[in-house]
């Protein structure tokens, strides 16, 4: 009986905080911004490197800079605006990696490389976040 209680109590918490999470941007696991602000490819390539304020900073003002400048991607686009649009997405991510490649210290520097490397297109793994 307190078996089948826990998992009913289990069950509603699991309901009721679904809807916190997602609002909440889902702890940073999809597509949105993850990792303290950091959105997108930039993101992936930062793993496993710890930043100071000061670097965090500095990447936070380069991914809106270039957030401001990503095209607005829709389901509604045809096939050949959705192709220009994510060939466009991926030039404006190479100039930003760029720009963070220069704010990290040369260790920080041979991570985020093998992370380009090991993950060129910067997409984490598994289906696309829901919408």
């Amino acid at each position: 009986m307190k078996y089948v209680r826990f998992l009913l109590l289990a069950l509603a918490v699991g309901i009721l905080a679904a809807p916190v999470a997602n609002a909440q941007g889902g702890g940073g696991g999809g597509g949105g911004q993850g990792r303290g602000g950091r959105g997108g490819a930039i993101a992936v390539w930062l793993t496993n490197i710890t930043l100071t304020a000061e670097q965090q900073t500095q990447v936070d003002s380069i991914n809106a800079k270039y957030r401001a400048l990503r095209p607005q991607m829709s389901q509604d686009m045809d096939s050949t605006a959705r192709a220009a649009a994510m060939v466009k997405q991926q030039e404006l991510n190479a100039k930003a990696a760029d720009e963070v490649r220069v704010v990290l210290t040369p260790d920080q520097q041979k991570v985020f490389d093998q992370n380009r490397k090991d993950n060129p297109t910067g997409r984490r793994a598994g289906p696309p976040p829901a919408r």
